[in-house]
């Protein structure tokens, strides 16, 4: 009976073992993880996309409108 157990908890580790390591790097490739999406994981993402907008935002409208930029360039 002892023997069997430890044949089938030998059987168990090695599942367990091969479940938890993922060859190569852990979120890309063939055998990646896949994450779950949490809410949190949800918040972090809109957070990130209205962070990215906004700097759209920022960047697109000029600081100086063209007159003023004119006017500061021929005062140099």
């Amino acid at each position: 009976i002892q023997k069997y157990f430890f044949v089938e908890m030998r059987g168990t580790q090695s599942l367990l073992a091969s479940a938890r390591s993922v060859p190569g790097r852990q979120w890309g490739g063939k055998w990646r993880k896949v994450w779950k999406y949490t809410p949190t994981r949800k918040a972090n993402t809109r957070k990130y996309f209205d962070r990215v907008s906004n700097n759209w935002k920022i960047v697109s409208t000029p600081y100086l409108n063209v007159e003023e930029e004119h006017n500061s360039v021929k005062a140099q």
